[in-house]
């Protein structure tokens, strides 16, 4: 896609790849990253030649979009600056008091496009922008895991089956667990907002999110400091305060305690 009837220039900014042809690409990720091209190129010239170099208009091409900057500045200089600036860009170097200006062109690379690169010169000596297509990300396959973690028990009843609600450590909200028989359901329920250490098999997706759980064992935890108390109820206070009916929050009158009670006068 190369026109070579257009002479190479120095300072050339080609913009390859898939879509990235003038009258597709995305105009505003082109001037961002031109600028902040153009801003790299200032600064290189300014921290490692003696001349000043001007920069006065530029062109584009219909080279998968080509941005060429035109300057008064002899070919040889703007070549070596435009080595410089790709070196530089590519991590290959560091210069003194060009690291702001190299970040800037690679967060406008970044921000216009995660797949767009700073590529290899070609044979005309044009700095390529490269954009690669990005392969989607093969899901993660899900997993169990085994723990023992400290919980509080908030909830805990029903049937079929029935379930625990703790709030448990690196959880980002209360999580219901299943139970092995109504037994253990009614024990948990004579835990109301004490700790247990419980040993869980957890089922998650493969980043890690919570899809299921189950209770395996667990046991009271030792009596609570009167500083870790403070400390939990500072933590839950908040929630607290916006409730209206904490008694219908706590699960009263589910239909699952009125099961029980009916179980308990049979």
């Amino acid at each position: 896609m190369h026109d070579h009837d257009d002479p190479p220039h120095p300072l050339t900014l080609e913009f390859d790849g898939p879509d990235a042809e003038p009258d597709v690409i995305d105009p505003r990720s082109v001037f961002e990253v031109a600028a902040r091209y153009v801003d790299l190129v200032r600064r290189v010239a300014a921290k490692t030649t003696d001349a000043a170099i001007t920069l006065r208009g530029f062109e584009v091409r219909d080279k998968c979009t080509q941005i060429v900057l035109h300057s008064d500045a002899p070919p040889d200089l703007l070549a070596s600056i435009s080595e410089r600036v790709l070196a530089i860009s590519r991590g290959e170097v560091e210069i003194y008091g060009t690291k702001t200006a190299a970040n800037a062109l690679s967060r406008a690379l970044e921000e216009a496009d995660p797949s767009l690169r700073i590529g290899q010169r070609d044979m005309d000596g044009e700095l390529r922008v490269i954009r690669e297509p990005v392969a989607p990300a093969a899901p993660l396959a899900r997993f169990h895991e085994v723990d023992e973690v400290r919980a509080t028990v908030v909830k805990a009843g029903g049937r079929n089956p029935p379930r625990v609600q703790l709030d448990m450590p690196g959880e980002p909200r209360l999580r219901w667990l299943v139970l092995d028989s109504e037994d253990v359901a009614r024990d948990l329920a004579e835990l109301l907002y004490r700790q247990v250490d419980v040993e869980v098999r957890i089922h998650r997706e493969g980043d890690g999110r919570f899809i299921s759980g189950r209770v395996l064992d667990y046991r009271v935890a030792p009596k609570a400091t009167l500083a870790e108390l403070r400390a939990w109820y500072r933590e839950h206070l908040s929630h607290w305060d916006e409730v209206d009916d904490i008694e219908a929050a706590l699960g009263r009158g589910r239909d699952w305690a009125d099961d029980e009670e009916g179980d308990d006068g049979a």
